[in-house]
């Protein structure tokens, strides 16, 4: 691993810094190469394969040697104050290839992703994800935090991932995986801000992530909440009125139940739709008899020895027709016969 801070940016054009000065790259295929071995990285990379991608399957005469050529540029750009002849611990000579070496650079997609994986982990453990309740004071500092790293980690995209790939086929999957972990940023920041009380702002946001996302459902609906919370209830049915008909006339279905159970909570006014907490209803009493003692009955029979207490006290006990009652059972067994 280097001592040297080396800092690698794919969500855009390819980029570096170098103790956070930035280094120029210069060739589109040297930017281009670094975007694949950052794509790749801590993988070996054959370098027949680096030559294909690069030249997409039509390599001039020379290739190899002008390939080895850039890898060597792009150590002297990274590794300033390696000594000559010393072997690279960046872009590392492996397999008949190249590797960019783990944790000797600082990519940004890592920092993105960690950000992103800290803010939907809290969206999760939410119960609805698109009515979060508002946040009390112990638990406002860390979803503060949260909400700061995931801006954070939005601001580092400066255009396409990977944009120095264009449109090579290798890169297209990362990019789209990319792309949906860029939504899911969006959503993590926008729940967090209604957790936080900033409705107005998350409603704006919300309104041009629908625009760019019309068939992610979610996306409406917290749209729908954030204008609630900022006293625009007729405004946020007609948003889901809107999502109903989109859905019908592009796709010919109907939106999911919990869009149609949101609608019904605005409309009722619930309290989870302004984030308050739901009321605990009471349990419902137990009906059964084994759940219901009997009564303890003291009953006092005069000294009389014509009364006899066993007939007296099963006289005044009342059938219960539930089996297992323990009236019925007492009553039964004061029926029975007395042994000899």
């Amino acid at each position: 691993m280097t001592s040297t801070q080396i800092d690698l940016d794919v969500l855009g054009p390819s980029a570096a810094r170098v103790r956070d000065t930035p280094v120029p790259l210069g060739a589109p295929k040297l930017r281009s190469l670094l975007g694949l071995l950052v794509l790749w990285r801590d993988q070996p990379v054959p370098a027949d394969r680096l030559i294909d991608v690069l030249w997409q399957g039509g390599p001039p005469p020379g290739a190899g040697n002008t390939l080895q050529g850039y890898v060597a540029d792009l150590r002297r750009r990274l590794e300033p104050g390696r000594r000559a002849r010393t072997a690279s611990s960046v872009l590392v000579h492996e397999g008949g290839g190249y590797r960019l070496a783990a944790g000797a650079a600082d990519v940004d997609v890592d920092r993105f992703e960690a950000a992103v994986r800290w803010g939907r982990d809290h969206v999760e453990r939410l119960r609805d994800r698109m009515r979060p309740p508002l946040l009390a004071d112990s638990d406002a500092a860390r979803a503060e935090t949260a909400r700061d790293e995931v801006a954070a980690a939005m601001r580092l995209w400066r255009g396409d991932a990977y944009a120095d790939l264009a449109d090579l086929p290798v890169a297209g999957a990362e990019r789209r995986r990319l792309e949906e972990l860029r939504v899911d940023g969006h959503v993590a920041t926008a729940v967090l801000d209604l957790s936080l009380g900033r409705a107005a702002g998350a409603a704006g946001s919300l309104e041009d992530l629908v625009h760019q996302h019309p068939w992610r459902e979610e996306l409406w609906g917290l749209w729908a909440v954030a204008l609630v919370r900022s006293g625009r209830q007729a405004h946020a049915l007609e948003v889901l009125d809107r999502l109903r008909r989109t859905l019908a006339d592009e796709l010919g279905i109907d939106p999911g139940p919990a869009v149609a159970e949101l609608q019904t909570a605005i409309l009722r006014q619930h309290p989870s739709v302004l984030g308050l907490v739901e009321p605990v209803e009471p349990a419902a009493p137990c009906r059964h008899a084994c759940c219901h003692p009997a009564p303890v009955v003291v009953v006092v029979v005069p000294g009389d020895p014509a009364l006899d207490p066993a007939t007296v006290l099963r006289d005044l006990l009342v059938t219960n027709p539930v089996e297992g009652s323990p009236l019925r059972d007492l009553r039964g067994h004061l029926g029975r016969p007395s042994a000899p």
